[in-house]
């Protein structure tokens, strides 16, 4: 498998920030513009001077039958492709009183990817020139209401836009269908959330409530046509606690439950409720750090249920239950000098993060450690 590209941003960003008062209501805004672009150029591999030779007919771990000699490397362009967008955006939250708060705001953006790159497989790939145009319109609103001083209830409505090309890809496997989808509507979602939140313990500890629900068109085949009809649904609850145990242990710490599935397959009936991707049941994670006057120290472990691929209406893999652990310890010899060490999958875990319809499997990151030490001047 190989991954040989170049990416090149260039983003400018401008926000003005500032208070109005309308009688006694206060309104904080955020008015601001974006203009950026993005290119992405991918190689494929030139495999001249690399060979595969069939050993034999029995293979093992140790001794397996498949072996290489050579290298690969960079090839012929596979994709040259450019993303521009300007976008302007309002945000306004409006205090009311000391219980009562109202939030809103929009964001109108234009986007164009124009690219040329590789579709099908083998002899039958070819290079194409295509182009995708969206005019993206999102927008948030909420409310919070606060019935104690150190309690608050919340409710939001919120909406993303995805374009064709987001990923600086157009989709198709054919010519004919880069032009299908460049002509589609872009991906929307919707996020209602109603949650809460409270200080306790002197406002040392938050904990947190939520409840939401995410509903999103898919591309799906209507009638023998590309169309965005279809919608997937992912429905949960979060838990979550932050704060100081004591004055040197502070504690970080979520519990997610979800159901995500088909609700709605236009030209495969059979699939609606029907599971996700890489969308586990179960999640949560913890992280406890200790403070001292010179020293801390940092421990946590990161939990997930287990992923399912899911490939032309079936489970095609699934990775089963998964408890990665981390630590990490630091040290304040001066003012100007301290060091700190992290280790990520600390036990040297093996697992799978990602799984392809090809059969391919990509391996979770094994155990890593990084120092660093640091110098003020």
């Amino acid at each position: 498998k190989t991954d040989f590209s170049e990416n090149t941003m260039m983003v400018n960003q401008l926000d003005f920030i500032g208070e109005l008062k309308t009688g006694s209501v206060r309104h904080d805004l955020v008015v601001g513009t974006e203009i950026y672009q993005e290119n992405q150029k991918t190689y494929g591999a030139n495999l001249t001077g690399f060979s595969s030779t069939l050993a034999d007919l029995e293979t093992s771990l140790a001794n397996p039958s498949l072996q290489h000699s050579g290298r690969v490397t960079k090839g012929d362009l596979t994709k040259d492709a450019t993303a521009t967008g300007i976008a302007a955006y309002l945000n306004n939250t409006a205090t009311l009183n000391d219980q009562w708060q109202l939030a809103a705001g929009i964001r109108a953006e234009k986007y164009k990817l124009e690219a040329d790159q590789t579709v099908g497989r083998g002899t039958s790939a070819t290079m194409v020139t295509g182009s995708s145009k969206a005019d993206l319109l999102s927008w948030h609103t909420a409310v919070n209401f606060k019935p104690t001083q150190n309690g608050s209830i919340y409710a939001s409505l919120a909406n993303s836009q995805e374009p064709n090309g987001a990923n600086l890809s157009l989709s198709g496997r054919s010519a004919d269908q880069v032009k299908e989808y460049a002509n589609l509507d872009p991906i929307e979602a919707v996020t209602a959330e109603i949650g809460t939140k409270w200080e306790l313990f002197d406002q040392k500890l938050l904990l947190g409530l939520a409840v939401y629900q995410t509903k999103k068109d898919v591309y799906d085949t209507v009638d023998g046509a590309l169309a965005t009809s279809g919608e997937e649904e992912n429905t949960g609850v979060e838990l979550s606690v932050t704060g100081q145990i004591t004055a040197e242990v502070a504690i970080t710490a979520s519990y997610t439950s979800q159901d995500a599935k088909v609700v709605e397959n236009t030209s495969n009936p059979e699939r609606e409720g029907n599971g996700l991707t890489a969308a586990p049941d179960e999640s949560a994670s913890v992280w406890v750090t200790y403070a001292g006057e010179k020293l801390t120290l940092g421990a946590g472990a990161e939990y997930t249920s287990g992923e399912e691929y899911w490939r032309q209406g079936a489970v095609a893999f699934t990775t089963g239950e998964v408890t990665l652990f981390n630590a990490m310890a630091g040290y304040q010899f001066t003012d100007q000098l301290s060091a700190q060490i992290n280790v990520s999958n600390l036990t040297d875990e093996r697992y799978v993060s990602d799984y392809s319809a090809w059969g391919h499997f990509k391996p979770g990151n094994p155990r890593n450690v990084k120092a660093t030490v640091k110098y003020d001047f």
